[in-house]
């Protein structure tokens, strides 16, 4: 919010990595701007704050939900609350089971949960409030939900074009000519991001081989990679320190404390008459940079 980063998500104004369902929430709570960081917890993006159902002192209550939607889904909530003792002590105790179906088969997504809560007035002192609330709430949920983009073939191209596709390694400009590869080299644009292998031996079944072209080695040696086709690309500067490269590294490099900066499109290269360059290809280099 606020266009800073994500808000706190709390539950009665304390953190929580629990997912907000409508089933035991009493109200809804927005904070952002200043009023996120005047006391307590707060990012400067703001708060949503969850506030539970509490149980009620003085009258009992029984409250059954059903709800049934398309595909065969259905939702059931069951409410109760008890007073114990009037204006003193109240238990509630809500259960929910909600079975979700989608259009794609098999997704779903099942999630039941139990939430119990106690408020107790004491009054101690005369004159003096005091309340105790307590809560708990357990659940599973199940699921296998639909996938947003629709089945990719990553197989057929190779029975189709690449397996009637010789080309001579040691020639980069056969890579961009030759007629068969035309519909998956774009005019500026890699090759679909479809893996060609490369074979040095055509009479041998292993990929690779010492006569394999530098360019066509991604990053590691491996003798496989993508090609760019001719046209005009842009390139991605990362500053690190110093054998940064040579390292095996085990964290995403914008939270590797080796990474200094990485300045997205910062240079450009042009592939021309023809040339292949591979994805993944890295250049390491010494240089003072300066940042205006």
């Amino acid at each position: 919010m606020r266009g800073l980063s994500g808000a706190d998500l709390t539950r009665d104004f304390f953190p929580t990595d629990i997912g907000l369902d409508s089933y035991n929430t009493e109200r809804v709570d927005i904070s952002r701007g200043a009023n996120a960081i005047l006391f307590g917890l707060g990012s400067p993006a703001g708060i949503i704050n969850n506030q539970l159902k509490v149980p009620n002192l003085r009258k009992n209550a029984l409250v059954f939900q059903q709800t049934y939607s398309r595909y065969d889904s259905h939702r059931e909530v069951l409410d109760l609350n008890q007073s114990i003792m009037k204006d003193r002590l109240a238990v509630r105790v809500i259960g929910l089971n909600d079975d979700k179906k989608f259009r794609q088969k098999p997704a779903f997504e099942d999630d039941r949960r139990l939430y119990a809560a106690l408020r107790w007035e004491p009054r101690l002192i005369r004159d003096a409030f005091t309340q105790l609330n307590v809560s708990y709430e357990t659940g599973e949920i199940s699921a296998n939900r639909p996938r947003p983009t629709p089945p990719q073939d990553g197989l057929s191209v190779w029975f189709n074009v690449l397996n009637k596709v010789a080309i001579d390694p040691s020639q980069p400009t056969t890579v961009t000519t030759n007629p068969l590869l035309a519909a998956h080299l774009g005019s500026a644009g890699r090759w679909f991001g479809q893996v060609g292998g490369v074979f040095t031996d055509p009479n041998s079944a292993v990929m690779g081989g010492p006569g394999t072209p530098a360019f066509m080695l991604s990053r590691g040696g491996n003798p496989f990679t993508q090609w760019f086709g001719v046209g005009n690309y842009t390139i991605t500067v990362m500053v690190a320190r110093e054998g940064y490269y040579d390292e095996e590294q085990t964290r995403y490099f914008s939270l590797n404390p080796g990474v200094y900066a990485c300045h997205t499109r910062a240079l450009e290269i042009v592939v021309a008459d023809g040339g292949a360059v591979a994805s993944g290809t890295a250049m390491v280099g010494d240089g003072e940079w300066t940042i205006r």
